[in-house]
């Protein structure tokens, strides 16, 4: 089930590098070392989940299995449910036992909400709201890797509306590439014919337009995002094959 995960390790190192990259040209802050393996570590969890939610067919259990997740995270005493082992949630737990308070709320009212547009994305059927949806689970999952910068680090409004929009195309850009597996294995009823697909990917131009032409990043972070994205289709590729 975790496949995945264990073989895009590297992978979400160098996108967690470009992040920082990223912050770091348009807000000229560094973003701290110890932050990149938090970054790391959550990008890991996240398909981890993922992967566990994708193979609960049952809404029901589904449900149940994401409040759970939550209720783990939450609660400094709560430990982990054998019957759902989420012994790979322990590290994010341990990174937000180390929040602020609020700064965990805040990350945690951010999970919840990309939970519920998950379970939507799930569900759709029509390929504009598909597009909206995936954009909108990139700005949330963009949000849970902005709670773990250090309250002393000075990340201004310019460099999360940069990260943001990098959130908002990368997640759009991966289900763009995804539909046609996840159609396959159920966890999408829209159809991953080319009409559909090539909505997804356009609604991504606007923004990637914008990001070109707001800020201005240096050619080193255009080659590293376009190596991305290199690797994600490589991936993906290898996946189905």
């Amino acid at each position: 089930m975790y496949e995945r995960a264990d073989t895009s390790a590297r992978n979400y190192a160098k996108a967690a590098e470009i992040f920082g990259l990223i912050a770091k040209s348009v807000s000229s802050e560094t973003v701290p070392e110890e932050t990149l393996p938090i970054w790391v570590d959550l990008m890991v969890a996240i398909r981890q989940a993922d992967d566990l939610i994708d193979a609960t067919l049952d809404p029901i259990e589904r449900r149940v299995l994401k409040e759970r997740a939550v209720s783990f995270l939450s609660d400094d005493t709560t430990d982990c449910d054998d019957t759902n082992n989420f012994d790979f949630l322990r590290p994010i737990k341990n990174y937000l036992n180390k929040l602020s308070d609020g700064k965990r709320k805040s990350f945690l009212i951010a999970l919840k909400s990309v939970l519920i547009v998950t379970e939507e994305i799930r569900n759709i059927r029509e390929a504009k709201m598909l597009a909206k949806l995936s954009k909108l689970e990139g700005q949330l999952t963009c949000r849970l890797l902005l709670s773990f910068l250090p309250d002393t680090y000075g990340l201004d409004q310019k460099a999360v509306i940069a990260l943001t929009r990098i959130s908002r195309v990368g997640n759009a850009y991966d289900t763009f590439i995804d539909l046609p597996n996840d159609y396959k294995n159920g966890e999408k009823q829209i159809s991953p014919n080319l009409l559909n697909r090539m909505t997804v990917l356009f609604s991504t131009f606007n923004e990637v337009y914008k990001i070109f032409s707001t800020f201005g990043l240096p050619t080193e972070v255009v080659a590293r995002l376009v190596e991305g994205v290199g690797m994600t289709t490589a991936g993906r590729k290898r996946k189905t094959n």
